[in-house]
């Protein structure tokens, strides 16, 4: 059979514009190897790497290739393949579609509106689809009996039959070690050693959405791990990005096998960095992956609010976050924290509880203070339960990805105020970059900034005028406040 593939581009504000190597991370790679691993032809159209959108390519490759199914990525969201279908050819129109990725998590959804996909794969597809290819290489005009997982409209009403427990090889597909090394960078490669969540409960999560028990976390043999990371290293790499949402697994087990990963990499020379919940290591932990090349970590912080916790099922509160974010900060690693502004039902008190804690948990250690994961907007897409929960009310005409909905009058005007303040922010960085011999100043003013910031965002947050031209004024003052320190020192370069 001959399947082309697509990436498709995304309008979406939140598709991670030019991110590097962007294809590997959406998991395409292990479909079309499974894919050719049973004997099929491929074609990959990749529009979101090369961020094309004009797609005049498109139709010209389509007819050099001849594809028997297209399978469509919707990485970002479900409205990617509405750009998609505006831009093929009828004939193109009526060849059998299969839609995966975050956009195809509400399949019922999709299929109400849309007539021309055929089949739905909302999770695994690195599994279902090669299946879902050899029963349609078998004979498309059959919709019966097709493999688990598949979610598919007949008379009118949509069908899904869950899949069964997967194994690891099913999940790992053998897939050609040059897919995951850089195209930019021959030193740096990504690799997975698990997929899926083992707490799968965080009510925002699409991972958790899409990983449902019993396949909330799938991890991966370590011997293949351990084979590829040896196979890396030989062409090269010496640095390498986990993928996994979770690299260190639940309980005695998943710790254990952690260790062992670290004791392996250590025989390498090569930095590495990784995903992981916040409450799945300790010290001991830590410290292991450290001596074995562990350089940056991104930890699900989220929150210090213990209502906003609640809420949103993180499956701990502030006091303990509290505890691993001191130890972590006693490392000698760069910490990346994953935070959020707010819930939906989040109030000004709790914002004001969540920035009075992390102002003091990021007290004397600015240098890990990532200005936009502080100003986070959380985003919600169809499928995951926090979504259902706020839009279920207005589902037949609102996007498969959302921005959130504040349910607090008075929030919305905070969060807008400290977008504001974001973007001030931003302006001025952009300004210090673009100034002859401001690099040696850039450091001292980022510093200047960022231990600012959180007064300023809670004088925002406990605003009572409600004059908001005043209120911007005011935030406007406090950065203009922090640009004339730094013309200062630069028009005094003897005192840097």
């Amino acid at each position: 059979m001959n399947v082309c593939c697509i990436l498709p581009y995304s309008y979406s504000k939140n598709r991670n514009m030019n991110v590097t190597d962007v294809i590997i991370h959406t998991g395409l790679l292990e479909i079309i190897s499974a894919l050719k691993n049973e004997g099929n032809n491929v074609l990959l159209l990749d529009f979101l790497s090369e961020e094309k959108h004009e797609g005049e390519e498109l139709n010209e490759k389509l007819s050099e290739f001849k594809p028997d199914i297209i399978c469509i990525n919707t990485y970002v969201c479900f409205e990617d393949y509405l750009w998609l279908i505006h831009l093929l050819d009828n004939e193109y129109l009526l060849k059998p579609h299969i839609l995966i990725g975050v956009g195809a998590l509400a399949y019922e959804y999709v299929f109400n509106h849309v007539d021309t996909i055929d089949y739905i794969v909302p999770s695994f597809p690195e599994v279902i689809v090669p299946k879902l290819v050899r029963h349609l290489d078998n004979g498309y005009e059959h919709r019966s009996n097709l493999p688990a997982g598949v979610a598919y409209k007949r008379n009118n009403k949509v069908i899904f039959d869950t899949h069964d427990e997967l194994n690891s090889d099913d999940v790992f597909p053998r897939t050609p070690i040059g897919y995951y090394i850089s195209k930019e960078d021959k030193r740096q490669a990504y690799l997975w050693t698990s997929k899926g969540c083992w707490h799968g409960k965080c009510t925002y999560c699409t991972v958790g959405a899409a990983y449902t028990f019993p396949n909330k976390w799938i991890p991966r043999s370590l011997s293949d791990v351990k084979s590829e990371i040896d196979e890396v290293f030989s062409h090269g790499v010496r640095n390498i990005a986990f993928l996994d949402d979770q690299f260190i697994g639940q309980g005695e087990k998943g710790y254990q096998r952690a260790m062992e990963l670290a004791a392996y990499i250590g025989k390498y020379n090569i930095n590495f960095s990784i995903r992981t919940r916040l409450n799945s290591f300790d010290e001991q932990c830590l410290d292991a992956l450290i001596d074995a090349g562990l350089t940056c970590m991104f930890v699900g912080l989220e929150s210090c609010s213990d209502n906003i916790l609640r809420r949103i099922k993180k499956g701990y509160f502030y006091q303990q976050a509290l505890d691993q974010w001191n130890m972590m900060l006693r490392k000698k690693l760069e910490i990346i924290p994953g935070i959020i502004l707010a819930d939906p039902f989040t109030t000004n008190e709790d914002l004001i509880e969540h920035f009075t804690r992390i102002k003091e948990i990021y007290k004397d250690h600015t240098e890990k203070i990532y200005i936009d994961s502080l100003f986070h907007e959380l985003h919600l897409h169809r499928g995951t339960f926090i979504f259902d929960e706020v839009y279920k009310s207005n589902g037949d005409i609102l996007f498969s990805e959302m921005d959130c909905l504040y349910y607090a009058p008075q929030l919305q005007k905070s969060i807008r105020l400290c977008r504001h303040l974001h973007d001030g922010i931003n302006s001025l960085l952009k300004e210090i970059r673009n100034t002859d011999n401001a690099t040696t100043l850039y450091n001292h003013v980022s510093y200047l900034i960022k231990a600012r910031i959180f007064d300023i965002i809670l004088d925002i947050l406990r605003q009572t005028n409600n004059d908001e031209n005043l209120t911007k004024k005011s935030i406007d003052s406090s950065i203009n406040g922090i640009r004339n320190k730094w013309l200062l020192r630069l028009n005094k370069p003897d005192e840097q």
